[in-house]
């Protein structure tokens, strides 16, 4: 089998593996409590912080990254980064409304940052961070540790704002791992150049019709 469909298949059993926990009572309660615990005991200190560094799992953010990437000549992982956006928006806004978990603070009388209004699981801003790194960190080695540590910043930022429960991260960031890991398999060459063959006839067309 090729390597792009064994990592398509490990993210297929993902996304239908990874949410058959919360059929659970028993865990549910056990991700509550932990939520709770990680939600009130954090340093008051840092919620300044917090509110800056979770905005960096934003998936408009990562989407100026592309176009960053694409304007400093680094077009072939401004492709990449694209694919990966691409399917992390589709997988996660299907999780979530499939899924459909409600929020921590539809459940306990808390106040968070700011209150989202589409279902808590998967964590988008996880897995878009986490996918992210991966795709990024596999073409540029150097920066994997610090966009790993980044991701991991990001998504504890979810629960210490109190948008997600922990188990909502641990998710989000596994299928953005998972995610990167098929992208980084599959073979863009050939798509590049269906692209800049159909550009060159393009471009020869106008040529003969211009006068």
């Amino acid at each position: 089998m090729l390597k792009w469909k064994k990592a398509g298949l490990a993210l297929l059993l993902g996304i239908f593996i990874l949410p058959l926990p919360l059929l659970s009572s028993a865990f549910v309660a056990w991700d509550q409590d932990l939520f709770l615990t990680l939600f009130r005991y954090h340093p008051s200190s840092w919620s300044t912080a917090l509110a800056v560094l979770t905005d960096l799992g934003s998936m408009i953010l990562w989407a100026l990254v592309v176009v960053a990437l694409w304007a400093f000549r680094k077009r072939n992982l401004a492709t990449y980064l694209l694919i990966t956006l691409a399917i992390t928006l589709t997988v996660y806004v299907t999780m979530k409304y499939a899924v459909d978990r409600p929020r921590p603070f539809d459940i306990f009388p808390i106040d968070p940052l700011y209150r989202p209004f589409d279902p808590s699981y998967p964590s988008g801003h996880a897995m878009t961070v986490f996918a992210a790194a991966g795709i990024i960190g596999a073409k540029e080695k150097r920066l994997l540790v610090p966009l790993l540590v980044l991701a991991v910043i990001v998504g504890l930022s979810r629960v210490y704002i109190g948008v997600h429960f922990p188990y909502d991260v641990v998710c989000g960031a596994a299928l953005g791992l998972l995610i990167a890991y098929f992208v980084n398999c599959l073979e863009l060459e050939p798509l590049q150049q269906w692209v800049r063959r159909g550009l060159g006839r393009s471009g020869s067309t106008r040529g003969r019709t211009e006068p």
